[in-house]
């Protein structure tokens, strides 16, 4: 039986604990369930170095381990968030840090493994945990909110998926029908339905990059 090796990096939505409650309704294990369903001949084991709350920089300290150290046949990556502490200012990445990460993991990963980026979905600020702190409130304010605010680190990360050619799967344009649907309760990690959404719009991009039919 072929064996496909799956790789997962990012924060918390990666990670894919948060918003339910029962492990086989996280948006990876319905990936692997549809991807098995409908390739029965192949497995997908699928590896999962996502930590939620890191940053970028966070993560990059760890990215030789948990996905250079596997052979994966693919790697699906969310860069962004977790990049700005008020809290703990020396946790914030630098400008331009966030480019030079990504540059470097682009790099760092084998031309054998298929990529797919993925873009942070919306953010319901009155929902949010920062909606609740003076310091971060002020912060955000002169840029619109929470949400407005993570436009600005979303569109630097779609642009480099698209010039290095990445399929991409946007969660803003995935959850666009009915946002509050789809985020759970804290305002910025996926409901139930987020999570299989997550896991439709992943299903025909693997399955492309991969070239299975």
């Amino acid at each position: 039986m072929k064996n496909i090796l799956i790789g997962l990096a990012g924060s918390s939505i990666m990670e894919g604990v948060l918003g339910v409650d029962k492990p086989e309704t996280r948006y990876y294990n319905i990936l692997q369930q549809s991807l098995s369903g409908a390739f029965p001949d192949t497995c997908f084991p699928i590896i999962n170095s996502a930590i939620g709350g890191w940053s970028s920089r966070e993560l990059h300290h760890l990215f030789q381990r948990d996905i250079l150290g596997y052979p994966l046949d693919i790697c699906i990556i969310m860069y962004g968030a977790n990049n700005v502490d008020l809290d703990i200012p020396g946790r914030s990445l630098r400008e331009f840090e966030l480019d030079e990460i990504m540059v470097a993991e682009e790099g760092m990963l084998p031309r054998s493994v298929k990529r797919i980026g993925v873009i942070l979905g919306p953010i319901i600020d009155e929902l949010h945990w920062c909606s609740r702190k003076e310091k971060y409130r002020k912060f955000l304010e002169p840029f619109g909110g929470h949400n407005a605010f993570m436009e600005l680190e979303r569109e630097k990360v779609k642009a480099f998926y698209l010039k290095h050619q990445w399929p991409v799967v946007d969660l803003r344009e995935v959850f666009a029908s009915d946002v509050k649907s789809f985020i759970y309760k804290d305002g910025i990690h996926l409901s139930e339905a987020g999570h299989r959404a997550f896991a439709e719009a992943l299903f025909p991009v693997v399955r492309d990059s991969l070239g299975l039919s």
